[in-house]
Order: structure tokens, then C-alpha cells, then sequence
């Protein structure tokens, strides 16, 4: 199974994300963009695995208080368009400390995205001379990270929460 450990968005989170990735569009942004219900914050990617027994084991023991994240800037990875927070400080801190109890229990990642971020467009081809618009900034709450499968679908991956671990 391929797994990974995420933040959920909120559903008003969520909207918003969605009509950042419509503004894109409307600048002429093309490429495949990710289905609402697919938005999240990866902190880790830990691809295929047999079981999910280590991962939890390690979700388990993260610890962190509930805090506020701002999202209110595009970027981009390649051909991979993305919207990310503007106060990323303890959301590193909690990408950070899942990293580490990943590894502490023997869990191999592939971590190559080091800013937290949603994902709008892969494949993404941007106009000759594109300049990233400025978004409305919103914010949201965190307060749970969660290990997530994912399965192909037929149009999308599907995910399922295998695992939730909240901060309250």
C-alpha cells in the first residue's frame, strides 16, 4: 500500500485552496489540477509499504499544541504548482518531528518537498512571461496529522485515513 502522513484541510480551507487554483487557471495555467477532495499537506511521503504498524507506532508519539497556519503564496516545484502558508515556522517544526519518529522507527521516506504546501496542478504549463498573482491570504487551523493510503481511481488516486492522531 502507498502511504503517507498529511494535514487535512478544513472544508472553508479547502474552498479557498479551490478558488486559488481557479485563479491559476484563469491566468492561463494549465496541466492536471488535483480534485478538492484531494487537497492536504504532505509532512511525509513514505510510498509502499506492507503494513502501516511502524507508521502508526510513530504518528503515536508526535506531539504538538494546536496553532494557525496563513497560506497566501503560489510557488512551484518543476511542473508541480502549489499554494503554501506564509508563517511555515511551526508547521516546519511539526513536518520536522515527524520526519524524526519516522526514521526513529525504521521507516524509509522519500521527503524531496522540504516547504509545506497544497498541491493545485501537476504537469502544469505555465504562458510565456507568467508571474505568480498574489492570493487573498486565509488561514486555518492545526490540530491532527493523519497517515493517509493512497489507491488509483479512475479518473484520481483515491485516499483513505488509515490513522488520525490529534493535538487537542
Amino acid at each position: 500500500m502507498r502511504l503517507f502522513v498529511s494535514v487535512a484541510l478544513t472544508d472553508r480551507a479547502a474552498k479557498r485552496v479551490s478558488d486559488c487554483a481557479d485563479a491559476l487557471r484563469k491566468f492561463g495555467v494549465t496541466g492536471s489540477f488535483v480534485p478538492r477532495e484531494n487537497y492536504h499537506i504532505t509532512l511525509s511521503f513514505i510510498g509502499e509499504a506492507h503494513d502501516a504498524e511502524a507508521p502508526i507506532k510513530a504518528m503515536s508519539g508526535v506531539e504538538a499544541e494546536p496553532f494557525r497556519i496563513t497560506f497566501g503564496r503560489y510557488g512551484c516545484f518543476g511542473n508541480v504548482e502549489y499554494i503554501a502558508p506564509v508563517n511555515a515556522k511551526e508547521m516546519i517544526g511539526l513536518m520536522n518531528r515527524v520526519r524524526r519518529a519516522l526514521a526513529e522507527n525504521g521507516v524509509k521516506t522519500d521527503d524531496s518537498y522540504p516547504v509545506p504546501h497544497v498541491t493545485l496542478i501537476r504537469r502544469s504549463r505555465r504562458p510565456y512571461g507568467f508571474d505568480y498573482p498574489t492570493p487573498e491570504p486565509f488561514s486555518m487551523s492545526i490540530n491532527a496529522i493523519a497517515l493517509m493510503r493512497s489507491a488509483p481511481g479512475e479518473k484520481h488516486s483515491v485516499y483513505e485515513t488509515v490513522f488520525r492522531k490529534s493535538f487537542i
